[in-house]
């Protein structure tokens, strides 16, 4: 979902290097998913959005995927002008 959020809010990501090791690349202040490098910098755009979702979520809402989902649309496409 995170990676989502950020190819959503166009945020840059890298292919990944095998050469690199995952404990060298989170030093770098990468997070390797799969074959990509999401910058650490990316989950705080990520924490952004989810912020807005749950300061709006109802606390007798019952929170599951596709409700969240379905607000973090909501969100991206109101707060920051780009839908899913």
């Amino acid at each position: 979902m995170a990676h989502g959020l950020v190819e959503l809010r166009v945020i840059l990501h890298f292919r990944y290097n095998p050469k690199m090791g995952d404990s060298e690349l989170f030093q770098a202040g990468y997070n390797r998913v799969y074959d990509s490098l999401e910058p650490e910098t990316n989950l705080d755009h990520v924490e952004e959005v989810m912020d807005h979702v749950l300061n709006e979520w109802e606390a007798e809402d019952i929170a599951c995927s596709w409700k969240i989902h379905r607000a973090s649309a909501s969100i991206c496409t109101k707060v920051f002008r780009r839908g899913i």
